[in-house]
């Protein structure tokens, strides 16, 4: 589909959206702009869920990195951000399997 454009890219341009998304025109301008980029972007996920996915492009910042959504990047947030949390994962599935 878009090996070039990473999903964040395409989910806040229109012209991206039409060529790549929906080159059918099922969607205006004016519903285009009515969502947010993470509704679009989990529309491109599900229209194409045997494609890989990049979210970001590579080299944003920490919060921006990787694809959430707002529920997700809420509660990342509320346990003290993605380090520690990716540490605290590794360190129990290093006592399960030493």
């Amino acid at each position: 589909m878009k090996p070039e454009y990473t999903d964040e890219q395409i989910s806040g341009n229109y012209e991206l959206w039409e060529q790549y998304a929906d080159p059918h025109g099922e969607m205006n301008r004016e519903q285009f702009d009515a969502l947010d980029i993470d509704t679009k972007i989990s529309m491109l996920i599900e229209m194409f869920p045997d494609e890989p996915h990049k979210p970001h492009a590579a080299g944003t910042a920490p919060d921006t990195s990787l694809w959430l959504g707002n529920t997700r990047r809420a509660w990342l947030k509320g346990h003290g951000g993605i380090q520690p949390t990716i540490h605290a994962m590794i360190d129990r599935a290093m006592k399960r399997n030493p």
